[in-house]
């Protein structure tokens, strides 16, 4: 194994903590913009629950027979997403 008794020049200590501070306010950046995301993916995520409890709510009112087919298949599509991740990770 190669020791390199070189030392550091004088001008590239001078750009590490440069380096540093960039890097770190790169990683801020990104985290804010992450945050967002999240922020607007939880937002549009709650108002399509939201619409969709509602239409179901009002087709209940109207046809309790098709509320409760609509439940079902709600139920049946929800349950088989959860058995395919949970079998899916094992």
């Amino acid at each position: 194994m190669k020791h390199h008794s070189e030392r550091m020049p004088d001008n590239a200590r001078g750009a590490v903590p440069l380096i540093v501070v960039e890097g770190k306010r790169l990683i801020q950046r990104s985290a804010r913009r992450a945050g967002e995301t999240a922020s607007r993916v939880a937002k549009k995520g709650r108002r399509i629950v939201g619409q969709t409890v509602h239409e179901t709510e009002r087709l209940t009112r109207r046809n309790p027979w098709v509320g409760l087919g609509v439940a079902m298949g709600a139920g049946f599509l929800v349950g088989g997403l959860c058995s395919f991740l949970f079998y899916r990770g094992r």
